[in-house]
Order: C-alpha cells, then structure tokens, then sequence
C-alpha cells in the first residue's frame, strides 16, 4: 500500500510539472552531470559513498555508467554545469520510440517531461537545458502526477516495478 504521505516522503518540494523539447546532446550531457558521483557501490547515511540527490532515474531510457572513468562533467563553482571534457562515463543511452529502445540520436530533438526545477531553476545544476523549448502541459505537480498514475495503474504496480528492470546499469 502506498498512502500520499509515502509520496510526500519521496517529492516533499511538489515541484510543477514541465514539459519541452531538447536536444540529444543536451540528455546524454544532463546524465553525466547527474551520473558525476555515482560509484560502483554506494551507500546511506551521512557520509554517503556514490549519493547524490540529483541522480537521473528517467523513464523511457536505459543507460550504463563506467564508474571505473572519472566524471567528464565539469561545474563552476556554484555548482552549475559547465561542460564535459574528456572520455564519458555514461555509455550506451537508448531511448525508447514506439515501444523499441533505439540509441539516443544526438542532433535529435526529444520531447521530455520532468520538474520546473530542473528545466527551468537550473536545478542540481542542469543547465543544459536553458533555451529549450517549452511545451503545453496541463499544470500538475510531481505529487499529483505520481498519485494519479498509482491509481490508474494500481493492478500493474506489482507486476511492473516489483523487481529491478535494467533501465541503469552501474559497471
């Protein structure tokens, strides 16, 4: 059973819900910079190894992570991205069209949806997506959105996200 204060627990800022169109290049660089701290293993607590809270958990695509290579992603010093230099870290990005995971196309535009934060606040740093354009979306909060697909998809939940589904893989 979930409750809305188990969803609270997990978006407690109800971010709005934002919707626009961005370049391949601008997905696979938003990764690495979300992928900057992750290590192999990880762990909880106040001195936690490979956390961080602006790590990408997207729908709709897979990728793997090398931890084995340093982060590429490169911020200032507020912490807001900048660039990437040298070899990636974050390989093997699919996204899924039509049903099929294809290789993410660079010079494509893809249609994304995620929080105001994000998108608009340059949060955790993102600034790869400043200038995108934006789409209509009816307005709805992460909160809201979440409970909602709960509900319609309750029978399938289980069956669903009951075990991992590979959409990440940490090498």
């Amino acid at each position: 059973d979930i409750t809305m204060g188990d969803i609270y627990s997990v978006f407690p800022f109800g971010d709005s819900l934002v919707k626009a169109n961005v370049s391949g290049q601008a997905i696979a660089d938003y990764l690495e910079l979300a992928s900057r701290k992750r290590e192999k293993t990880a762990s909880i607590g106040p001195k936690a190894i490979g956390e961080n809270g602006g790590f990408a958990h997207g729908a709709g695509l897979h990728y793997t992570i090398d931890t084995s290579i340093p982060s590429p992603a490169r911020i200032d010093s507020s912490g807001m991205f900048l660039s990437i230099e040298g070899e990636r870290r974050v390989k093997e990005i699919t996204i899924e069209e039509n049903g099929e995971f294809v290789p993410i196309d660079l010079t494509k535009s893809y249609s994304i949806c995620s929080t105001d934060y994000v998108l608009l606040g340059n949060g955790d740093g993102a600034t790869q997506f400043d200038g995108a354009e934006i789409l209509p979306l009816a307005p709805s909060s992460d909160v809201d959105a979440l409970a909602r697909y709960l509900v319609s998809n309750e029978k399938d939940i289980a069956a669903r996200y009951g075990s991992l589904d590979g959409r990440i893989t940490i090498l």
